[in-house]
């Protein structure tokens, strides 16, 4: 005969276990991590609530860095997009991918605050001073500088672009740049050059020979925005091209490249600029 003590027993151990369950399920997002974790790496009953809230860190950048999938343009018609700020005779032109929703919504280039951008043409000499997406209308004016993008409309995410658009607005692009004969142009994105070479050459970028690098494009088998409205090809216009990567905050640059590449692009727009100012004498 099972006494009545030992049975409570029981029952309260029962519900301590379902207890326990229904907490560690809490803690796993209703299980959902027990398909990111390995189950070898899957923590012990004991183990402490800190290793649990690691998962759930775990978990919250997974689904961060959940690829957006193409969306039409009617998804984000209601935000405006953004004109370029375009002028003759430009000392370099940077050349984004498409607004995003931060840029669209304020109207102001590169807005998003993980965007680094505005930082990095501060601390690599490109600007000698700190400016701010809100200034960005002033560059003209002030630095003899402009920005434009390939995709004129707004998205969340670049994967939201197709393939196919990127490719049709490199034409459009550079038949705006050609006639503003800006001396340097700095594509913000290897994605953008990939269309623009996929356009130029017909094939994709991996099959360039020699392969591509970030930096300087004068072993390019084309000139991009080059004039040809003359039949002497060594009088026509060609801006030099720099290929860096994207300062999105999506993008993770360990190695300090995008700084470099700037800091080389600044050393040339020195150049520019006294040539410049030695022609004006």
């Amino acid at each position: 005969m099972i006494k009545k003590e030992d049975s409570d027993a029981d029952c309260k151990e029962d519900e301590n276990e379902e207890d326990a369950e229904q907490r560690e399920r809490q803690l796993s997002f209703g299980g959902t991590l027990d398909r990111f974790i390995h189950p070898s790496s899957c923590p012990s009953p004991t183990t402490s609530s800190s290793s649990s809230s690691t998962e759930v860190a775990k978990e919250r950048k997974l689904r961060s860095r959940q690829t957006l999938r193409y969306a039409p343009p009617s998804q984000y018609s209601h935000i405006s997009s953004v004109e370029p700020i375009l002028a003759p005779d430009l000392d370099c032109i940077f050349i984004g991918i498409n607004p995003g929703i931060a840029t669209g919504t304020s109207q102001h280039m590169f807005a998003h605050h993980s965007n680094h951008f505005w930082k990095l043409l501060f601390r690599s000499g490109v600007l000698p001073r700190a400016l701010s997406a809100a200034d960005d209308k002033d560059l003209p004016r002030l630095f003899n500088l402009g920005i434009a993008n390939l995709v004129a409309r707004v998205t969340r995410s670049e994967s939201e672009l197709s393939r196919e658009e990127m490719v049709i607005r490199v034409p459009l692009l550079e038949s705006t740049l050609i006639p503003l004969r800006p001396a340097l142009l700095c594509v913000v994105g290897k994605s953008i050059w990939e269309a623009i070479y996929r356009f130029k050459c017909g094939r994709p970028l991996s099959s360039s020979q020699p392969p591509f690098e970030f930096g300087w494009q004068d072993s390019c088998p084309f000139h991009f925005a080059e004039d040809t409205s003359t039949s002497d090809a060594g009088k026509r216009w060609r801006p030099r091209v720099l290929v860096m990567p994207s300062t999105s905050g999506r993008v993770i640059d360990t190695k300090g490249l995008r700084l470099s590449l700037l800091r080389d692009l600044a050393a040339e727009l020195n150049k520019v600029r006294a040539a410049k100012a030695a022609q004006s004498i």
